[in-house]
């Protein structure tokens, strides 16, 4: 296409390998050269650009700043705003709520994306945390999430505007995975290619409770006769290989 790229600004609290950063890399790919992105990861960890195509354009923006000192960093976010050039801004989740507050005197346009919450927040929402996103997206154009729970507690417990909110379900490229299996890579994982398998590719932390998954299939008691496949990594990964988490199936 002709002229140059729109530079879109991405705020991520980490750059490593999960669910956003694997679904920004998809986009971006999709898109290819017609957006150039300039990527900020609050924590300096940047493992997630490997999956950008060498087509995309892309800057990794390294920030130094103390994370005590909120009013000096909202004066750095809005230096890094203003010199990205960049038509729109993007924040993902709680680690990049503190664009929203350098950004309320409307610098660009901002679009939040909330795909969920850490474990200090899996039972209920911290009050604290609720009026600073309350106010820091008072000005972004548009706040989304991947499920209607997520969207609900940003109408209600958020009492965003319903205007500004999205409902955007990730969606999964079924057909990519309607493959017969291959038997010698099963093989080489010691798994019988005749046996139904039930897997699950996650990061291993609190939040997710892959923990009830072991505990549904562990209640199947071996009729029908299957197998438990789990990939992923994180701090709940030796929890999840214990004998008593497997309660003796695999």
């Amino acid at each position: 296409m002709g002229g140059a790229p729109r530079t879109l600004l991405h705020v991520f609290s980490t750059f490593n390998v999960s669910g956003p950063q694997v679904r920004f890399a998809t986009l971006a790919n999709h898109f290819g050269d017609r957006y150039a992105h300039v990527i900020v990861a609050m924590d300096g960890g940047f493992a997630a650009a490997d999956l950008l195509a060498p087509e995309v354009p892309v800057s990794l923006r390294r920030l130094d700043f103390d994370k005590r000192a909120t009013l000096a960093n909202l004066g750095l976010f809005r230096r890094v705003i203003r010199e990205s050039g960049a038509a729109l801004l993007l924040t993902y989740n709680w680690g990049a709520i503190e664009w929203g507050l350098a950004n309320l005197t409307g610098l660009i346009p901002q679009v939040h994306i909330e795909d969920g919450f850490g474990p200090e927040e899996t039972s209920r929402q911290l009050a604290r945390r609720v009026w600073f996103r309350r106010f820091a997206l008072a000005r972004a154009r548009l706040v989304c999430m991947p499920s209607q729970t997520l969207y609900c507690i940003a109408a209600e417990g958020w009492r965003l505007p319903l205007r500004r909110l999205a409902y955007i379900p990730n969606g999964i490229d079924c057909a990519r995975f309607a493959k017969a299996p291959d038997a010698t890579l099963l093989g080489s994982l010691g798994l019988d290619a005749t046996v139904p398998l039930v897997g699950t590719v996650a990061g291993l932390r609190p939040e997710k409770n892959v923990g009830r998954l072991i505990q549904a299939f562990a209640r199947l008691g071996g009729s029908p006769a299957a197998r438990l496949v789990i990939v992923g990594d994180g701090p709940g990964a030796r929890g999840v290989g214990s004998p008593s988490a497997r309660s003796g199936r695999r």
